[in-house]
């Protein structure tokens, strides 16, 4: 298992070398073991940035490119406080592209593909239909529109919602 602090030191200092001077002082980096379909996520109310954990894992990854590109794409969002993926997130995005010579392409989402990581396909369990014009959704995982999906409305044609599929 790859030691987070140590790469997130070394990353704090390779965009710091790209001209982005932020304290990252208060924030500390944590290993986050639930997470399946994100690779990291900034945490603004606790000023902690959470890595997942098969990103630390060398059988599963073995190459830490991918492992620094997405501290690197989490320490800019403290960098920019809630811009999400625009704005001042994104130019900071763009000046670490062009000064890491190509090194780093930080973006919007990363791509388990691109990284070699195969991912299981997810068990759809319930389904929630809109009865005049069809469309559905999908989920995994009890919701409140799966519980309640009469109290949810079709942005197409607001109708009230049915949950049709209960596996």
């Amino acid at each position: 298992m790859r030691d987070l602090n140590k790469y997130a030191a070394e990353c704090i200092k390779e965009i710091r070398s790209y001209g982005i001077d932020e304290d990252f002082s208060e924030w500390k980096f944590v290993v986050d073991g639930r997470c399946s379909n994100r690779m990291g996520q900034c945490r603004y109310s606790k000023k902690e940035i959470g890595i997942s954990e098969f990103m630390l894992d060398e059988k599963i990854l073995n190459d830490d490119h991918w492992l620094k590109d997405t501290i690197i794409h989490e320490l800019l969002h403290v960098a920019a406080p809630r811009s999400g993926h625009k704005g001042k997130w994104k130019a900071l995005a763009n000046q670490v592209n062009v000064r890491s010579g190509g090194k780093y392409n930080i973006r919007r989402c990363g791509d388990f593909d691109e990284m070699g990581i195969k991912r299981k396909p997810k068990k759809i369990k319930y389904i929630v239909e809109c009865p005049k014009c069809g469309y559905q959704w999908k989920y995994t995982r009890m919701c409140n529109t799966v519980k309640h999906a009469e109290y949810y409305r079709c942005g197409k044609d607001h109708t009230n919602l049915r949950l049709i599929s209960c596996v």
